[in-house]
Formats: C-alpha cells, sequence, structure tokens
C-alpha cells in the first residue's frame, strides 16, 4: 500500500501571499501544475492558490467589468 509521502511532491514549488494571481499563473503554467502552496516568512504554509481559484478571480472580474459598462 503506498502512503501520502510516496506520492507526493517533496518540494513544491511556493509563493508568498504577496505575490499576485499573474504570479500564481504563470508558475503554474510554466511547470504544469494546479496548485501552489502559500506560505509565510517562516516557510510555514497559510494556504493554497489553485488554477480554479484564478479562474473564479477572473470571472468575477469580468462580470464586474461588464456592469460598470
Amino acid at each position: 500500500m503506498f502512503t501520502v509521502a510516496d506520492m507526493m511532491t517533496p518540494h513544491p514549488y511556493t509563493l508568498s501571499a504577496s505575490h499576485t494571481l499573474a504570479d500564481a499563473k504563470y508558475l503554474m503554467d510554466k511547470h504544469h501544475i494546479h496548485h501552489i502552496p502559500i506560505t509565510d516568512k517562516d516557510n510555514a504554509l497559510v494556504g493554497l492558490i489553485s488554477q480554479r481559484d484564478i479562474l473564479a478571480a477572473q470571472e468575477s472580474s469580468l462580470e464586474r467589468l461588464s456592469t460598470s459598462l
């Protein structure tokens, strides 16, 4: 039986909370990944950003733009 340790990515690409969604999208596109751990200054995990999160933010921006026209 496999364990989580057998299947995990031991050294994932990470970003800090101060990075932009564009930074996250670029990193995902460049490395063909779908999730990025978000870490604090001590490299402790504080969250996770996914491609779905980025798409939702883009959709929300488009909706706001269309209602303001």
